[in-house]
């Protein structure tokens, strides 16, 4: 092979190269493993107060959460999670512990230092609509 040729080869495989690149990348999964609380509002309960522990392995979350209800105590509830993180987007699923009560989604978005999170939730499953919003801290 001549020189110039074996030059002309080199410079397209170079290109070829650097045009292509590495593949791109999904977004990291935020760090949200550990305790969260703060405020909920609730279409039926009102206003109340949420604490959730949440378990992360990779994009994948387990975890528990309690919710306490200023104005009617009996629509307190706790239970177990499960979800996943992407990006800075939150998507969980709240099982009570009690039978009969109804699940929760959520969605919600953590901050970029991640110690803050808010987002909404709606019941799934259930004979009456209930919805809401949160505001969480890290604890």
């Amino acid at each position: 092979m001549s020189r110039g040729l074996g030059l002309v080869v080199l410079a397209v495989l170079l290109s070829v190269s650097i045009a292509c690149g590495d593949p791109p990348t999904s977004p990291s999964a935020a760090s949200i493993s550990g305790t969260w609380s703060g405020s909920i509002t609730d279409s039926v309960a009102g206003p109340g107060a949420v604490r959730v522990s949440f378990g992360q392995s990779g994009t994948s979350l387990s975890g528990t959460w309690s919710s306490t209800f200023f104005q009617n105590p009996s629509n307190n509830n706790a239970g177990t999670l499960s979800g996943n993180v992407n990006g800075s987007s939150v998507s969980a699923l709240l099982t009570p512990t009690v039978p009969g009560n109804c699940p929760f989604q959520v969605t919600a978005t953590a901050n970029g230092s991640q110690t803050q999170m808010s987002g909404s939730y709606a019941a799934v499953s259930c004979s009456i609509s209930v919805s809401g919003g949160l505001n969480l801290n890290k604890e």
